[in-house]
């Protein structure tokens, strides 16, 4: 199952790569794997904290993988 998860993810990459929406230089293996085990890691804080916010863990990590660690492209100078 997660290599089939993986495969799909591999999928989506390279659709987005092919689509001109995710930049060429993007190893869709690579970045696969990296979602995985992002994926991986919020289990295991969901498991650990019963309090932990489901949907705002999704938010920080979606926003770490789509906007890097840079300065808010929506904020100017």
């Amino acid at each position: 199952l997660g290599s089939r998860y993986r495969e799909q993810l591999e999928t989506i990459i390279n659709d987005g790569v092919a689509a001109g929406s995710v930049r060429d230089t993007i190893d869709s293996h690579f970045m696969a794997q990296a979602v995985a085990h992002a994926d991986d890691g919020l289990g295991e804080i969901i498991v650990r904290d019963a309090d932990a916010d489901v949907f705002d863990l999704a938010r920080k990590c979606t926003d770490l993988l789509l906007q890097g660690t840079g300065p808010d492209p929506r904020q100017g100078d």
